[in-house]
């Protein structure tokens, strides 16, 4: 890949960040973004969360309203599309066409982490009901399919048995049209009903998909009345057949790419905080046994492999969220011992490795499959830096940013994580920092400020600070909140 190649060319070429990267950023989306059917590249289409993501931070800072059109259309797209499972809820792996209806059926729980972040905060900008019927359809299937003592597998198979016990791509979602009416039919369904339902979600007479086959995504913008009858209809006719079979693997970092989506999806219900916190705790007593944390295991078997670089980078973030979700303690001094050690492991040189073993493989700001571990951990030694005002670990967050500047600035949307965090040196990082009871009394995503964070300590004021110093304290959390707002201002 490009991102892959680029990063490591442009290693070791240490330069100063770049100022005003966040309008580059939208511009360079732009020039290579597909506005007739939305998302970043003709065909093959993979969802590209973490550009979305970026994307909705950017229009946080510029109010740049090309910005936020382009992540919802993005999202839209998805939501309707047959990339998404219309009937059961979740996402598949990829489409292979333009307009987004042709998926290979692979779920993955990584694809589906982040886009539970991304639908979480498209809603938060907009409260449209359609994100949030994505975050509450994708959490359910997924836990459903894929998890297990709470915590998760890693994938379902795009292959399942059909009617001879052979593999076939996609059978277990497609519906053939004449079964299809005739099911419906059958269950009492009018002609003028099962033909408007199906014109709606795309089940072709000739099919769609392969054959007479059809995969059902969204044609028309209002739906039938009896929607939700119809979708649990054609689940009915899916449970004669047998589901993907799931990869029973549990990944330490790709769980914590799904659980620190559950804990931002609280924007759409909080109930998703007391469930992601059980799975949190589940994985860490699972994956980090007496102070050791591991990469991967099946369930009910001791996992014996030692955790890498993406694991602790990852797991870090998600404590960091947890944090912020809950403001126990518990949570932030595990994600600073977790930050700790993954330096201790990886940091070598100047340089982070991809694992702590006899190969020499350094991590990269490039994203391949999902958002990039290194440039994640460039946010983590930030958070970490500001919070505690430890000007080594700013540094060391800094350079991570440094060391690939060239390549962020030649090409900001191929590298959508090092861009944010590189905006983030840009615009200041900011903890409020108050007794508990107080923090507890608001919620972040009321500030007009795309990187502010929350902080317990024992005073009586709300204090707003930066690494630097505290720039604003009050015992009204209005006036800290407006002069916070005021650093977009400026």
């Amino acid at each position: 890949l490009l991102s892959t190649q680029e990063s490591q060319n442009f290693a070791n070429q240490n330069a100063p960040l770049e100022f005003g990267l966040a309008n580059r950023a939208i511009k360079d989306i732009k020039s290579s973004y597909d506005f007739k059917n939305g998302g970043f590249t003709k065909r093959p289409k993979f969802p590209e969360a973490s550009k979305i993501i970026l994307l909705l931070k950017l229009y946080e800072i510029t109010k740049n309203k090309e910005s936020l059109n382009m992540a919802l259309e993005a999202l839209d797209a998805m939501a309707k599309g047959g990339i998404y499972d219309q009937v059961e809820g979740g996402f598949y792996r990829y489409v292979i066409d333009e307009k987004w209806r042709t998926p290979h059926f692979e779920k993955m729980l990584y694809t589906n982490a982040e886009l539970l972040e991304a639908y979480s905060l498209a809603y938060k900008h907009t409260k449209k009901a359609l994100y949030k019927k994505i975050v509450e359809e994708t959490t359910l299937q997924i836990d459903k399919r894929f998890q297990t003592s709470n915590v998760y597998m890693s994938a379902s198979n795009a292959d399942s048995k059909n009617a001879q016990g052979e593999n076939e791509e996609g059978f277990y979602f497609l519906y053939a049209y004449d079964e299809t009416f005739e099911y419906l039919k059958k269950r009492g369904l009018k002609e003028p009903q099962i033909n408007a339902a199906l014109e709606y979600l795309g089940i072709e007479e000739y099919g769609n998909f392969d054959g007479e086959f059809s995969n059902p995504h969204i044609t028309a913008e209002f739906a039938p009345k009896n929607i939700e009858k119809i979708r649990e209809l054609l689940l009915e006719m899916r449970k004669s057949r047998a589901y993907p079979f799931v990869d029973s693997k549990i990944n330490t970092a790709w769980n914590a790419l799904y659980i620190k989506g559950k804990f931002k999806a609280a924007v759409v219900d909080k109930k998703y905080i007391e469930q992601a916190k059980k799975s949190l705790d589940a994985l860490l007593e699972k994956m980090y046994v007496k102070g050791e944390l591991y990469h991967q295991t099946i369930p009910k078997v001791k996992p014996t492999q030692k955790a890498l670089f993406e694991d602790y980078s990852f797991l870090a973030a998600t404590l960091f969220e947890a944090y912020q979700a809950t403001l126990e303690e518990k949570y932030f001094k595990l994600y600073k011992e977790i930050v700790a050690k993954s330096i201790k492991l990886f940091y070598k040189e100047g340089r982070w490795l991809e694992s702590n073993d006899d190969f020499v493989t350094y991590a990269d700001i490039g994203e391949r499959a999902y958002t990039s571990a290194l440039s994640q951990q460039s946010m983590n030694l930030l958070y970490y830096a500001v919070v505690e005002a430890d000007v080594k670990k700013f540094a060391m967050a800094k350079e991570i940013m440094q060391l690939s500047s060239r390549a962020i600035s030649a090409n900001p949307s191929t590298f959508p994580t090092a861009t944010l965090a590189s905006v983030m040196f840009e615009y200041e990082t900011i903890f409020i920092k108050s007794k508990k009871s107080h923090l507890k009394s608001f919620d972040t995503n009321e500030i007009k400020y795309p990187f502010v964070y929350k902080y317990v300590n024992e005073t009586n004021e709300y204090l707003a600070c930066k690494i630097s110093s505290c720039f604003s304290y009050d015992l009204e959390f209005e006036k800290v909140k407006k002069d916070i707002e005021a650093l977009l201002q400026r």
